[in-house]
């Protein structure tokens, strides 16, 4: 049963998540004694005047602390991932109450204009979108929400129905595909700032700055250690970072349109490369399964590899808007020139690819979100839709919405246009609510739900 299997598996990563924490507090102290170690090494070797001993054990406390300040890293994201992956089996096993702990309700993509998603409580904070969601991204919202406001035709549907037969049995990639997305909040923002930049035209920087970018650093860290040793004044180390100034100044205004365009969602970037990388590890044969795995591609290289090195390029670059790190690093080694070229290089290798990767990203997302409906309800049933003369044929149909220990299933057949049924009874007697039932069902399943 899911609801024996959920509560099991929230359990589960939950005592994952405590043992994870216990070791990340035992981590921090053992960084602490290494640290406060170190330091008092190296002072007692500074006292007695063993200089070299002491530079080496400074070198030897920095590799020691950053080896443990990485397995520290390790040890929270263990823990961060299987918090939320108790979550989300806690989330699982609400829904199956028609209780929502998630507090998207999808009400971005309300119309009032629209045809039926008002009277079927298509959004809101007791509707179809929040009883199917599990997407996170900006685009995965947009694909399930575009799915409930409009009635797909049988083979789109069918097609769905095919992927979704492939995604369901696959509870722990579901759920960690999910999980990925829990550990970046910002992952929700919209990525048209980072389309817009990724295909808009090339403007190819000046010749001459691919040899200025490492003559430039070069000399000037010469002109420095010349300085420092006596050998140059102190107004030449300032003239040479006049220079760069004069460098940095002819490329600001582009590097600050291209810090705006990726801020927002660089530090995202590194989530969207995990789903990337989850999403290559997909298994399917259906078509759409396979369409999204060749979608993935680029050029040969994972997209996982592709959206990394993009991430970094972006993290790189942003670090100019910190004004001390500008001012000490930034300048001295043309820092925007060198992050400009790699994004350059970049953008005329993979941008114009980035907007369906982040497509094909969103459809694998809603997707998944029909998958995860379809396993917690292993009893509904995967409905027949077919072309040609209007037929319905409805037996034992419940209200989604209601929990499935309170609905009330009825019947209903229509054949062919212009055919009515009239529904009679009295005040109460849940009149509108089968007329609700049997319009919430053909929205799901016209979404390939």
């Amino acid at each position: 049963m899911p609801q024996t299997t959920f509560n099991q598996r929230q359990e589960q990563f939950s005592r994952d998540e405590a043992a994870a924490q216990h070791q990340h507090n035992q981590l921090a102290f053992w960084r602490l004694i290494w640290f406060v170690g170190s330091a008092v090494i190296i002072w007692l070797l500074i006292r007695l005047d063993q200089q070299l001993a002491a530079v080496a054990m400074l070198i030897t406390g920095i590799a020691g602390f950053l080896i443990l300040l990485r397995k520290h890293q390790a040890i929270r994201y263990k823990r961060d991932l299987a918090h939320q992956l108790a979550y989300i089996n806690q989330d699982e096993a609400a829904r199956l109450e028609r209780r929502y702990l998630r507090s998207q309700t999808g009400e971005q993509f309300i119309s009032p204009t629209h045809f039926y998603a008002g009277d079927l409580d298509v959004f809101g904070k007791h509707s179809l979108f929040r009883l199917l969601n599990r997407t996170h991204t900006h685009k995965g919202q947009g694909h399930l929400a575009g799915w409930l406001l409009k009635p797909a035709g049988s083979d789109a549907v069918q097609l769905r129905q095919l992927a979704v037969a492939d995604l369901m049995p696959q509870l722990e990639w579901r759920q960690q595909f999910e999980a990925l997305a829990y550990l970046e909040e910002t992952i929700d923002r919209s990525p048209d700032a980072l389309i817009q930049w990724s295909t808009s035209p090339i403007d190819p920087l000046p010749g001459y700055l691919k040899i200025v970018r490492y003559l430039f650093p070069a000399v000037t860290f010469g002109i420095f250690v010349a300085w420092l040793t006596g050998y140059a004044p102190g107004l030449a180390v300032l003239a040479a970072l006049g220079v760069h100034g004069f460098v940095l100044s002819q490329t600001a205004a582009r590097a600050k349109e291209a810090s705006e365009q990726t801020h927002e969602i660089s530090v995202a970037l590194r989530a969207f490369q995990g789903l990337f990388r989850q999403a290559e590890a997909l298994t399917g044969e259906s078509v759409r399964i396979r369409a999204i795995r060749q979608a993935l591609t680029a050029g040969g290289r994972p997209v996982s590899d592709v959206v990394g090195q993009l991430a970094k390029l972006t993290e790189g670059l942003n670090f100019r808007r910190n004004p001390y790190f500008a001012l000490l690093f930034g300048v001295a080694t043309l820092w925007d020139v060198q992050y400009l070229f790699g994004l350059e290089r970049w953008k005329k290798q993979y941008g114009a690819d980035m907007a369906q990767w982040l497509e094909a990203l969103g459809e694998l997302e809603a997707l998944n979100s029909l998958a995860g409906f379809a396993y917690a309800h292993p009893t509904y049933t995967t409905p027949d839709v077919t072309d040609g003369q209007l037929t319905l044929d409805i037996t034992l149909a419940a209200h989604p919405l209601l929990p499935p220990d309170r609905s009330v299933a009825n019947s209903l057949q229509l054949t062919g246009a212009g055919q009515s049924v009239l529904i009679t009874g009295s005040n109460m007697s849940g009149k509108s609510t089968f007329l609700r039932t049997v319009g919430a069902n053909i929205v799901l399943a016209l979404a390939g739900a």
